[in-house]
């Protein structure tokens, strides 16, 4: 009978071992309708935490099974949750586009899962202009694509995006899909991250001419955001810029110039961190302070010799 059932499952829970709990579900849901089956297992909390753990154990053929007992069970956020994770999880982009549409539409639909909207139109929003930037550029023959061989785009996140924009399409217009500056519009992107990001892709391309020659100038040749250093507080601390340009090897009248627009101190201190000892030499001369030199003497001799051609500078200031 069904109270026999229904005893046998409490029993089996109150041993509180996963596998006489499971027997005991198995049992029950092939002896009774679904709808009774579900009536009962809707009084044991234990019980169902069991049976979904289980079904999570094979996923791929668990899913469908797992989709359909949240729908019994009325747990609509957790249905939700299982269908979100199926969606990020397909291998195809394509199909995953399909299910976060789905997704959209589910979320769209409950109140209890429409703060996670925006999220998700987010995502549907990024993946698209993915797809259309694979579709475009997997055709393309221009240089930078020679020089960096691009990996596939769809599923990256938007961090990701925003630098595989800067650096393959940093030159194309608000209006191109492929633009960073479309994409920084599109999803929000603060001054900081996009400068930042733009640093990295220019960075990486080796474009220094092009970075030295722009910086300090009122109107950047960066889109509204790289930082100008004219600016009493730049979008990109000094220390930030500097790092960049001697992580990318840039040429070293690129990182001079960089650091000048540093107060001497702050360039000594960032310059020995960095050991960049060329612009740390040129900033205690600029300060006159024997204590630094000494102290940089040290580090210099241990890092190149006592005949580095930087200590000629230094000994300047002890004659």
């Amino acid at each position: 009978s069904l109270e026999e059932k229904k005893l046998l499952l409490e029993e089996a829970v109150k041993l509180t071992c996963a596998n006489t709990i499971l027997t005991v579900i198995f049992f029950i849901k092939g002896t009774l309708s679904k709808t009774h089956f579900i009536d009962i297992l809707k009084g044991f909390p234990e019980a169902i935490d069991v049976f979904v753990n289980y079904l999570k154990r094979d996923i791929a053929n668990g899913y469908p099974k797992l989709i359909k007992l949240y729908q019994s069970l009325g747990k609509v956020v957790d249905e939700g949750m299982l269908m979100l994770t199926n969606a990020y999880q397909t291998a195809s982009a394509l199909k995953r586009l399909e299910n976060l549409k789905q997704c959209l539409v589910f979320f769209s639909q409950h109140d209890s899962l429409k703060t996670y909207v925006p999220h998700v139109t987010a995502q549907v929003s990024l993946l698209e202009k993915q797809l259309i930037l694979e579709t475009q550029d997997i055709k393309a023959e221009k240089p930078i694509l020679q020089k960096f061989p691009r990996t596939s785009i769809p599923g990256k996140t938007l961090s990701d995006t925003l630098f595989y924009c800067c650096l393959y399409h940093g030159q194309e217009l608000e209006s191109s899909e492929a633009s960073p500056a479309s994409l920084r519009k599109n999803f929000q992107i603060s001054d900081r991250r996009y400068a930042f990001t733009e640093l990295q892709a220019r960075a990486k391309a080796g474009d220094w001419e092009v970075i030295k020659q722009n910086l300090g100038k009122k109107v950047s040749f960066f889109p509204a955001s790289f930082p100008t250093f004219s600016a009493a507080k730049p979008v990109i601390a000094f220390d930030v810029f500097l790092e960049t340009a001697v992580t990318h090897n840039a040429p070293q009248d690129v990182q001079k110039y960089v650091a000048s627009y540093m107060p001497p101190m702050e360039r000594y201190k960032v310059a020995c961190n960095l050991k960049l000892y060329h612009i740390a030499v040129e900033a205690v001369v600029e300060l006159k302070d024997k204590t630094l030199a000494q102290e940089l003497k040290e580090l210099i001799i241990k890092a190149y010799g006592s005949d580095s051609p930087l200590l000629v500078s230094l000994n300047v200031l002890f004659e």
